[in-house]
């Protein structure tokens, strides 16, 4: 994958919002031959399922979706510090849910982000959030690095689908 910096110049936000476009889709389409209970076992021993990466991806998008709209509403805001699969995930427990839910939830969530992220201004990317324990981030920053953990989990499942005994 090309290098994305961490300047938000016109080339750079066109890969992030690229990337955060083609996730769902890759997701969907690693995704498209599993049975509801395939969903749910380890890609590998000792590892996550496809559910608990899908639940995962969620969680984190909607930490860094709503850092992302905060930053564009309030000027300098400072929101709790919330890790997303620690504590969000622990607490709305995605893996409880059909999968195709949070599919529709995901596909959702991403297409908002998307039509917020696409109307934005050059200076809009430069709007910061900040969380009580660290420093301010842009949207730029927050959005780019959705985009690059999306596509490393992806990476990760493609992996291990790849590797996967046919009757799994």
């Amino acid at each position: 994958m090309e290098k994305i910096t961490t300047y938000p110049i016109p080339k750079n936000i066109s890969r992030v919002l690229a990337l955060l476009r083609e996730s769902p889709v890759q997701l969907e389409a690693l995704s498209w031959f599993m049975t509801e209970e395939q969903f749910c076992e380890p890609l590998t021993e000792n590892e996550w399922s496809f559910k608990q990466h899908l639940a995962h991806l969620l969680s984190r998008d909607e930490i860094t979706s709503q850092s992302i709209y905060y930053a564009l509403l309030v000027d300098d805001p400072i929101l709790p510090d919330i890790h997303p699969q620690r504590q969000w995930a622990s607490l709305v427990d995605y893996e409880h849910f059909p999968v195709s839910g949070l599919f529709k939830s995901y596909n959702f969530r991403r297409t908002t982000l998307l039509r917020v992220l696409t109307e934005l201004t050059d200076a809009e990317w430069e709007n910061t959030v900040s969380r009580a324990s660290k420093r301010p981030e842009t949207i730029y920053r927050l959005a780019r690095a959705l985009a690059l953990h999306e596509v490393d989990h992806l990476d990760d499942i493609t992996g291990k689908l790849k590797t996967r005994p046919p009757n799994l």
